[in-house]
């Protein structure tokens, strides 16, 4: 996948004079209060982590003037400053400490500009009729390259060189550290180039005459494709082998190869423009004469939202939504279905109202900037622009960033992922090292299913009710799980129903096959543990097993947190209960993870009463088979699991002091001992925000709240020797609510 910064989208310009300061959160103006998450939201209040917006600083310029998103370097992030003398519009590069805002440096261009790019310690900038890379530690000039009067260039950077795409048919690569030239390309009859694409092996790009690629070594053209009439066409990313672009009047996947069209799917009235479409794994979202979802690898259209009298701006997408400004509204639909899910009045009307991170929505309207929580529209955290008015808003790394038209740039602290993000969209945080430590197999796994916390009945009558599949939950490599509602004696029930994926092989789906029918037969004879209601496995030379579980619709770990102190210490109580049941009839479970702890009770009037007996969990005896399926880590794996073989420890695996080598599952005593660990692990996770690695600190110095006897009981069952964790895991529990609850 070919990525493009936010910061390549254009804006309006506001004007005045130049010059800033930066002021710290100290001195800013009053925010607006988080709010308190309701009911099937992410939880907040979770020691370790930080959960409020909070403004870090802001920078002012000295008249009124426009800041442009910046973009960030080790220490800094440069922006450009735009303002206006005697009717003339001068620039200005400014790197802007990312901690306290204060001036590092900065410099004043000769000519026009447009956003800065960064990579590698320089900084890469436009300056009228050259191209400029400054050292991004001082601004310093380290080369300069003419390429002549050009009213809007687009710039690439990657892989040590700079390419420049001039609009009168010009292209041309610079060595991105010396400034050399090392190739320019002129190509014929075209007159408008946009914005250059790499990827390993070409240069893509897009113009009134189609699409082009050039090599990135030595700048040829590999290949021309057409587009009917004059088309104006821009590339916007690469996916499994396609360029995909749009132009005015269509969709398009080009084979990267040779450039043959794969396919070609009408949609009118769509400017070739990066803000009116994004491009995920497999879809293609793009705003026409409607919005409209196209599949990557077929073309064909899914659905289409809205229409001439509902245009929309600026999509930005999760992958659970897709959100975008429709006049003065934020709008979200389903990105599965289109079906809309909520519209919030921001005071949106263009292109940059904002982006989406971590389970809320960053917007800026007229008056104010907020963040809106992606699933259900309400409103999280709020900051007023008394007499100012908004511009743009970006996200950059931990900062919300927040521009106004007087020239005011604010920097906010965001909160931890940990306490926003919901599993849906969640992907880029849980798919990230500091994600992956922290979540593991979140979202991931191979039976385990995050649920959506949104709150959905669980009863009605068989005449008003919807029967079926009614959308997916989530999947693996092996398996898919979805939504369904089924009739019952006791009235109409959603169930989750999990079937193995078409193509799965023998030998897995047996593997499953055999999980399933263990399991169904442990939730029969052990309390605390998710039961199966239903599965059939076929036939014994061909198995294709399914089972059914209840719709939990308190969720998962994986999906949103206990907020309550109390509740952190039922939910790991009851996790052990559940455990130390299990190990009773013969079973272990070997790979407890946050998606596998269910809580039944979503209703947030029992929040405070809940209790271990409101806890399940579930994917049951498939360690062994997620471990094959899939090279996934293992956020509570004990000290004693071995890494797979050949492998390299990935993130929130621990590196075995006793190299045994032996399978977790060789005895009894040890899975045992290993579960007992893992619970260990998911308490010292929930009460102090950090997973424990090979030797943990004290959970009392990551949450002062917690007590020394606490401290100790947390050190035995997470003992780098299984003989010296406690035996069972109610014994565990036992002294674990002991020392959490003073009892």
């Amino acid at each position: 996948m070919v990525s493009r910064e936010t910061s390549r989208r254009t804006f309006l310009l506001g004007a005045g004079g130049l010059g800033g300061a930066s002021r710290s959160a100290a001195d800013t103006r009053a925010v607006g209060a988080t709010r308190r998450s309701a009911p099937g939201q992410p939880a907040v209040s979770v020691p370790g982590i930080d959960t409020d917006h909070r403004v870090r600083w802001t920078f002012e310029t000295d008249t009124a003037a426009t800041v442009y998103p910046p973009v960030r370097t080790r220490e800094a992030l440069v922006t450009l400053v735009r303002s206006r003398s005697d009717g003339e519009s001068q620039y200005e590069v400014c790197a802007l400490d990312a901690e306290t805002g204060q001036t590092r440096w900065r410099r004043e261009l000769d000519g026009r500009s447009t956003f800065p790019k960064a990579a590698d310690g320089l900084v890469y900038v436009v300056d009228g009729e050259q191209l400029r890379a400054l050292d991004a530690n001082d601004g310093s000039d380290r080369w300069r390259v003419a390429t002549g009067t050009l009213d809007y260039r687009y710039v690439a950077v990657g892989d040590g060189a700079v390419v420049v795409a001039a609009a009168d048919g010009r292209v041309t690569a610079i060595d991105a550290a010396q400034g050399g030239e090392l190739w320019t390309t002129e190509i014929d009859g075209e007159d408008r180039l946009v914005g250059p694409l790499l990827d390993g092996e070409r240069v893509y790009l897009g113009g009134t005459g189609g699409y082009y690629a050039l090599g990135r070594e030595d700048g040829r053209q590999r290949w021309v494709a057409r587009t009917p009439g004059e088309e104006r066409a821009w590339a916007a990313e690469v996916q499994d082998g396609l360029l995909v672009g749009w132009s005015n009047e269509a969709v398009y996947g080009l084979r990267v190869g040779d450039g043959t069209q794969r396919w070609r799917t009408p949609h009118e009235r769509l400017p070739p423009h990066p803000s009116m479409g994004t491009v995920t794994a497999d879809t293609v979202f793009v705003w026409g004469q409607s919005l409209a979802a196209i599949n990557v690898r077929t073309g064909e259209k899914r659905w289409t939202f809205g229409g001439d009298a509902d245009r929309g701006y600026g999509i930005e997408t999760d992958g659970d939504g897709v959100y975008f400004s429709v006049g003065d509204e934020l709008v979200a639909v389903d990105a599965e279905s289109g079906r809309e899910r909520w519209r919030a009045d921001t005071g949106t009307g263009n292109n940059y109202w904002g982006t989406v991170r971590d389970g809320l929505v960053y917007t800026v309207g007229r008056t104010r900037t907020a963040a809106i929580d992606v699933g259900s529209g309400d409103e999280r955290w709020s900051l007023d622009f008394e007499d100012d008015r908004g511009l743009w808003a970006d996200v950059v790394g931990d900062l919300a960033l927040v521009a106004t038209q007087s020239g005011t740039l604010y920097a906010v602290d965001r909160p931890s992922p940990l306490a926003t993000a919901p599993l849906a969209a969640a992907e880029r945080f849980a798919t990230s090292p500091s994600g992956l430590g922290l979540f593991g197999l979140l979202g991931a796994g191979l039976l385990g299913v995050g649920y959506r916390r949104a709150t959905r009945a669980t009863a009605g009558s068989d005449s008003d009710a919807e029967f079926g599949r009614l959308d997916r939950l989530g999947g693996g490599p092996v398996t898919e799980t979805y939504r369904e509602r089924v009739r019952t004696p006791d009235g109409p029930t959603l169930v989750a129903e999990t079937r193995v994926r078409d193509g799965v092989d023998a030998e897995t789906r047996r593997a499953v096959a055999d999980a399933v029918e263990r399991w169904a037969d442990l939730s029969g004879a052990a309390d605390g543990v998710l039961p199966i209601r239903e599965f059939d496995v076929g036939p014994d030379d061909d198995p294709v097993p399914w089972f059914r579980t209840p719709f939990v619709a308190g969720g998962s770990l994986a999906d949103s947190w206990p907020v309550a102190d109390r509740e952190r210490v039922e939910v790991v109580s009851g996790v052990a209960r559940a455990l130390h049941a299990a190990h009773r009839e013969g079973a272990v479970h070997g790979r407890l993870a946050p998606r596998h702890v269910f809580r039944e009770t979503p209703d947030e009037t029992r929040r405070d009463s809940i209790t271990g007996d409101d806890v399940l969990v579930g994917d049951w005896f498939l360690a062994e088979v997620s471990a094959d399926a899939r090279d996934a880590t293992d956020p509570y794996a004990p000290p004693e699991r071995p890494q797979k073989s050949g492998g390299t420890p990935r993130a929130g695996d621990v590196t075995s002091p006793e190299a045994t080598g032996a399978s977790m599952q060789e005895t009894d005593a040890a899975s045992i001992e290993g579960d007992v660990y893992r619970v260990g692990a998911l308490a010292y996770h929930l009460l102090t925000g950090a997973v424990p690695g090979p030797d943990p600190v004290p959970a009392s110095d990551r949450n002062p709240a917690l007590s020394a006897e606490l401290d100790d009981v947390l050190d035995r069952a997470l003992a780098a020797d299984p003989a010296d964790r406690y035996e069972t895991a109610l014994a565990f529990d036992d002294e674990f609510r002991w020392a959490a609850l003073d009892r």
